[in-house]
């Protein structure tokens, strides 16, 4: 269980991540096109 949840964690990480990511390009790409 204890492993499980480490994976667990660990995914949730990266989608947070990810989920960072997206919305630093998606902000950058909006404020380029405002600009």
């Amino acid at each position: 269980m204890s492993i499980y949840k480490q994976l667990q964690g660990l995914t949730l990480e990266k989608q947070i991540g990810l989920l960072t990511n997206h919305l630093v390009s998606f902000n950058s790409i909006n404020t380029k096109s405002v600009l």
